[in-house]
């Protein structure tokens, strides 16, 4: 068995097997929760790719607001960024694209963190407000807590005004007027498992999350928080505007006895 470390809490495990002329090797990539804020420093931040484009601005605050994909970036179009854009891959800049404080690849990796789920079930389940299978939303929610938590897709039709944090284990595919108002310090929108698509015309405060998904915004969106995604993040059309807002969720604690396996190969 072989073990290799890539950014301060990913690692992957290597081990071949032999019986006689035959041979196998296995490859599991894992990682454990991290309880670094950084990330959380960030307006636009990815574990993956981070693509830009068409007409949309990122503006910073005093506490932070730069963008950061732990592999490649490519800012094209008509996309302002009032801060830095970094990236542990490539930078690619064109059209007339700019980040004001700076565009520079090879940077060294941030640790991507994990949603304390349980903590925000746990608020879901005592006060009735979780949900099993898929759901559409139409009208107007204040989930009591402040958290609906669907077990399955989210999907919205028409106008939809939502008071708190909404969490699907699945997609959540946001294509009407959605105006999210947030709870507290809770995150706004969240995917567990599934990807975020926002192709309508959205309002929302707080940090967006796909814990193992990616995020496309397509919308002409307006954002006080963030948007963070495991996978890509990708915006195209005139996507709209990030105002970067201090977020402070509940992460689990760091602790190699606490693994995730997010892929495995043979």
């Amino acid at each position: 068995v072989s073990i290799r470390t890539f950014g301060s809490n990913n690692f992957e495990i290597e081990s071949t097997g032999t019986v006689g002329s035959m041979s196998r090797t296995i490859r599991v990539y894992g990682s454990y929760p991290s309880t670094s804020s950084a990330a959380f420093n960030h307006a636009f931040f990815t574990n993956a790719d981070l693509k830009l484009t068409g007409g949309g601005s990122v503006v910073k605050n005093v506490d932070g607001g730069d963008t950061h994909s732990n592999q490649n970036t490519d800012l094209s179009g008509h996309v302002t960024i009032t801060g830095a854009a970094t990236s542990t891959g490539t930078m690619t800049v064109s059209g007339s694209a700019s980040a004001a404080d700076g565009a520079t690849g090879g940077v060294d990796p941030i640790d991507f963190p994990q949603l304390d789920f349980d903590y925000y079930y746990a608020i879901a389940q005592a006060n009735g407000e979780v949900y099993n299978g898929n759901v559409r939303l139409i009208g107007n929610y204040s989930p009591s807590g402040g958290v609906m938590w669907v077990n399955g897709d989210v999907s919205t039709k028409s106008s939809v005004n939502f008071n708190g944090m909404l969490v699907a284990t699945g997609d959540i595919k946001q294509s009407s007027h959605f105006t999210q108002t947030q709870y507290d310090n809770f995150p706004a929108i969240v995917s567990r498992n599934g990807n975020i698509k926002m192709s309508g015309q959205t309002i929302a405060e707080g940090v967006i999350i796909a814990q193992t998904g990616s995020v496309d915004i397509t919308g002409g969106s307006t954002i006080y928080g963030s948007v963070m995604a495991w996978g890509d993040i990708f915006t195209r059309g005139n996507w709209g505007t990030v105002y970067y807002q201090d977020e402070e969720p509940e992460v689990e604690d760091s602790g190699q006895d606490n693994v995730e396996v997010f892929v495995w190969e043979m």
